[in-house]
Parts: C-alpha cells; sequence; structure tokens
C-alpha cells in the first residue's frame, strides 16, 4: 500500500514538473510572441507615417502614359536666365493640378530656388507650364533623375483649362478600369 501510494505521489509530482515546464516554456514563447508583435507594431507605426507623408500631397497626382517634352531653366537662386536659355529633355510621369513628376538626364541642384518652364503637349493639346522645383530624387542604377515641379499658375483661366484636362484623362482612365 505503501509502495502504491508513493507511485501515486511520484506520478503526481512527475505530471507537476511537467506542467510547470509546459507553463515555463509557454511563457517564453508568449515572451518571445509578444516582442515580435512590438517590433511589428513599430514597423507599421513607420510605415503608416510614411504613406500618412506620401499621401499628403495637395491634389492627387494622375498617372499618364510617359509623355515627352522639354524644359528651361527661367530662373536659378536670384538669377533670371533669360539670356543664358538651356533647354532639356523632360519624360513627363504623373500631373495634378498643382504639379507634376518628370525624368531627365539633367543634374541640378535643388537647394536653390528654381523656375523652369515645362513644355510638352497632352492629349493632342500643347501645354507650357511654368513651375518652381521642389523634389529630386536618385534612384540606383538609373540614368536619369527625378524631379518635383511645383505650378505657378497664376492666371484662374490656365488653371481651369489644366483641371477640365485632368478631369477629362481621370475618366478616360476611369472608363477602362470599368471595361
Amino acid at each position: 500500500m505503501f509502495l502504491l501510494a508513493f507511485s501515486a505521489l511520484l506520478c503526481s509530482l512527475v505530471i507537476i514538473v511537467i506542467m510547470l515546464l509546459s507553463i515555463i516554456s509557454y511563457n517564453k514563447e508568449m515572451k518571445l510572441r509578444n516582442s515580435q508583435i512590438e517590433k511589428l507594431d513599430v514597423t507599421i507605426m513607420d510605415l503608416n507615417q510614411k504613406l500618412k507623408e506620401a499621401n499628403s500631397r495637395k491634389s492627387y497626382r494622375i498617372p499618364i502614359p510617359v509623355t515627352e517634352g522639354e524644359f528651361e531653366f527661367v530662373e536659378i537662386g536670384n538669377a533670371v536666365h533669360a539670356n543664358k536659355v538651356k533647354r532639356a529633355a523632360a519624360s513627363i510621369r504623373d500631373i495634378s493640378l498643382t504639379g507634376l513628376r518628370f525624368n531627365c538626364h539633367y543634374d541640378f541642384s535643388v537647394r536653390e530656388k528654381i523656375i523652369v518652364k515645362m513644355y510638352f503637349v497632352l492629349r493632342n493639346e500643347p501645354l507650357e507650364l511654368t513651375g518652381r522645383i521642389v523634389r529630386k530624387e536618385e534612384y540606383f542604377g538609373k540614368p536619369y533623375l527625378t524631379y518635383g515641379m511645383e505650378f505657378l499658375i497664376t492666371r484662374t483661366s490656365e488653371q481651369e483649362s489644366l483641371f477640365r484636362l485632368l478631369r477629362d484623362i481621370e475618366a478616360e482612365q476611369a472608363k477602362k478600369l470599368r471595361n
């Protein structure tokens, strides 16, 4: 009888030890997972911040087929370049009511005020838009640089004309998506 009681006690102790080891292992695993969740939360917050910054544009950008054009410098810093006009080729990537994004092979600093005049044709309509360079992006392995241009539209008629053109392009793109 003593042997039977001792065996039962021993079995109970083994079961308790196994349960304690299981609880300790489970707690370790939970701590590891909580640590991973915290790291993912930080990553999600960082990505949300980057997304918020990317979507903080004044106007929605409309992607367009790559449109070839050219630009000329109107003003660099405080110097007006009317007599020394330099033109360069540009590929317009997208456009909005307040600006556009273009690629070119010409590398210039955006630390000083740069005003350019962009010439291109969009939907058979010749455009001549003046703007300030506000951003420069360089990509590893790409032979071109990407610039952001903010329009300096002073006449309401120019802005209305651009608005109608962009509205038509967006409606055409939406129609293609539905079909």
